[in-house]
């Protein structure tokens, strides 16, 4: 009964959007299933069927409410439809429902919670795909086992030597490529994720006021004579804290007024420190390349030097000998 009524819900929202006439099957498919008493089968318990069935409905509701764009309504409903499938272990239905939850967050450009979702996805599916190649083989096992029973096929080793051998040749190929099929889909939810991102970067229409742009300017403009960006810990999420502003005007006034993204941006900054260090101060002239790295708040030696050379258009150690060259020859002329 559910079903039908799922799909009724269905129809009428991808035929006519009839919103109306899906609450209504929607609303009547709960009635029903509160109502009917259905004598549960031995191997359900009493509350198992009513659960999937709500399971059901709910997700009509969560596609409804998707159809309508009221997001945040439609991820609520969709969690709760995971949550009933966690308790019923129905993992099946997890699986299908952790793949539209990635898709919706993605499309509410919440990047990270979208990657977070779309891998628990790609993982249980995995994990699914594996133990179902796994159950295939079972029957063929007890087949042997029973052959190897009778009287007649004692003798018979080589031949169930080469059925086994068979038998694990053709589930090493199955799992190979279903791990081959789910690298592809991981490949190909990661580069639609970057999309999205890469939107959300370069979108424009974000109704920032030229008040609030100057706002964040100012406020940039104070982060960057302090020396906060040298913690190695700063993020983009703790500048926007700093600033005490939002993720989407921040990158949009990087991009605007700075040409630049968040890590071009601070790396620059670090970079700018330690070449004004270097040139004002000649004791750090004598420094390691991992000292200078880890004094303006790189994790790393290559980091640093990529991005030195990014900036300066030279290596460090290669702009440190420019620097003493120049030194010495100032020193000679003047002796």
């Amino acid at each position: 009964m559910q079903d039908v009524v799922r799909g009724m819900d269905t129809l009428v929202l991808d035929k006519e959007k009839n919103f109306e006439l899906s609450n209504s099957y929607l609303t009547s498919g709960l009635q029903r299933i509160n109502d009917l008493k259905i004598s549960p089968k031995p191997y359900f318990t009493s509350n198992y069927m009513y659960d999937l069935n709500r399971a059901t409905i709910i997700e009509g509701y969560a596609y409804h409410y998707l159809i309508k764009e009221e997001l945040d309504t439609a991820l609520k409903n969709y969690k709760e439809v995971l949550s009933i499938a966690s308790d019923l272990k129905r993992v099946s239905l997890r699986v299908d429902i952790l793949k539209k939850i990635g898709y919706l967050y993605q499309r509410m450009g919440a990047v990270d919670k979208s990657t977070e979702y779309l891998t628990k996805y790609i993982n249980l599916n995995d994990s699914l795909r594996v133990a179902k190649n796994k159950s295939l083989s079972i029957p063929l096992q007890n087949f042997i086992q029973k052959k190897d029973e009778e009287p007649f096929l004692h003798n018979s080793f080589y031949t169930i030597l080469f059925i086994v051998l068979l038998v694990l040749t053709s589930i090493l190929i199955s799992v190979k490529f279903n791990r081959i099929k789910v690298s592809r889909l991981e490949l190909k939810l990661n580069t639609e994720i970057e999309n999205k991102k890469s939107q959300i970067n370069t979108s424009t229409d974000l109704n920032l006021s030229k008040k609030t742009e100057n706002e964040l300017l100012e406020k940039l403009k104070k982060f960057e004579e302090g020396n906060s960006f040298l913690d190695k810990n700063m993020s983009f999420s703790t500048l926007v804290g700093i600033l005490n502003s939002n993720s989407k005007y921040l990158r949009q006034v990087l991009k605007n007024n700075k040409n630049t993204d968040y890590n071009q941006y601070i790396n620059q900054l670090r970079i700018n420190y330690i070449v004004n260090r270097l040139k004002t101060n000649p004791e750090y002239l004598n420094y390691k390349i991992s000292y200078l790295a880890e004094e303006c708040g790189f994790s790393s030696h290559s980091k640093f030097s990529a991005s030195f050379k990014n900036v300066t258009h030279v290596s460090p150690s290669q702009f440190i000998a420019n620097l003493k060259n120049k030194s010495a020859e100032k020193k000679s002329v003047l002796t």
